[in-house]
């Protein structure tokens, strides 16, 4: 069940045209999925024809947050006051479980929001308190130990917001989200990390790639919620060990190299198409053009077969582009140079 709690109260209806209403509701020992919540109070009173009076609380199980205002009905106007005492990021894991797991840790702080329904302006501010959480797909560790997100009239902003990995190293966001409306968003952020864990080591068997792998990486995102531009540079550092499960249907097409070699005695084939896997397109269109470059000291491993064992590993320094257009074409180039032992 998606959420589930005992029900408690009751709804008057005193009229349709025009509406007016009035409820008092309690849901005690609220589960969202396995998760339980806390207890929610939603109390509503029509206090004029056009005016509705809102009181909305969850507490209980770490979770203090309250919200209180005024809805103009005519006006389709409204001004709420969103007091998060604490907010407990376990209490969505359940709909992030695809994504993420081990959520923990909370958020807090206090906003107020006016405007309409369908462009709220929101001022204020939320910090995290302990928030961390396991990124699934690559095993990643990622802690926000106590920043501060700043909603400034449609804006969110990033100002030195730090992130940290499982060995403390740090990594740091500046710039800004813009919203207009619900619907209409600006992307205008720098994120940069220094020996940054960015793949940790295998922990879900559905884990196709694992490491320890850290790295370097200046990374700038730029666009809209119809195209997202993401370009930069990410240099593997030494000692990494990306490994990565070939699976079959990893190919377009049966017969298809997963690496094609060239013979380094021939320059005209210095820059060298590795891979090109056309997707279809999403509803966000990605423009990303990234530079990549290792070193002889971290290695690749290639696990070709689970079950018998065969794999490839390797290590050189590469000097690649992996890049994908809007239709989501993706393409990596450049050069990699095996190192001889």
């Amino acid at each position: 069940t998606l959420v589930e709690g005992l029900a408690n109260g009751k709804v008057r209806l005193q009229s349709f045209d025009p509406i007016a209403f009035s409820s008092d509701l309690q849901i005690d020992s609220l589960r969202l999925k396995e998760i339980n919540a806390g207890n929610l109070s939603v109390k509503i009173n029509q206090q004029t024809e056009d005016l509705l009076d809102a009181n909305i609380s969850l507490l209980g199980l770490k979770n203090d947050i309250k919200i209180a205002g005024d809805y103009d009905i005519k006006a389709k106007n409204l001004e709420l006051k969103l007091n998060m005492n604490y907010f407990n990021l376990q209490s969505i894991e359940p709909f992030m479980g695809d994504y993420l797991s081990k959520v923990r840790g909370g958020i807090k702080g206090n906003l107020n929001i006016s405007g309409t329904l369908t462009d709220p302006k929101v001022v204020g501010e939320l910090k995290t308190d302990s928030a961390w959480a396991i990124y699934k797909e690559y095993g990643t560790y990622l802690m926000l130990p106590n920043e501060a997100l700043t909603f400034d009239n449609g804006e969110i902003v990033f100002n030195n917001f730090h992130f940290l990995d499982s060995a403390g190293h740090q990594g740091e966001v500046n710039g800004s989200f813009r919203m207009e409306g619900l619907t209409h968003f600006n992307y205008d952020a720098k994120i940069k990390a220094n020996n940054f864990r960015v793949v940790g080591s295998k922990q879900y068997p559905e884990q196709q790639i694992y490491g320890p792998a850290s790295a370097d990486a200046t990374i700038n995102l730029t666009g809209t919620e119809e195209k997202l531009k993401v370009d930069g540079e990410v240099k593997v550092t030494d000692n990494s060990a990306l490994t990565y499960i070939y699976a079959s249907n990893d190919v377009a097409r049966e017969g298809d190299g997963l690496i094609e070699f060239f013979d380094p005695a021939h320059p005209e084939n210095d820059s060298i198409a590795l891979t090109k896997v056309k997707k279809k397109s999403n509803p966000m269109q990605m423009l990303l053009n990234m530079n990549i470059s290792t070193t002889p000291k971290s290695t690749v491993t290639i696990v070709l077969d689970e079950m018998s064992g065969d794999q490839l590993k390797i290590a050189g320094t590469a000097d690649l582009n992996f890049s994908m257009n809007p239709g989501g074409q993706m393409q990596m180039t450049g050069k990699y140079t095996v190192a001889v032992s």
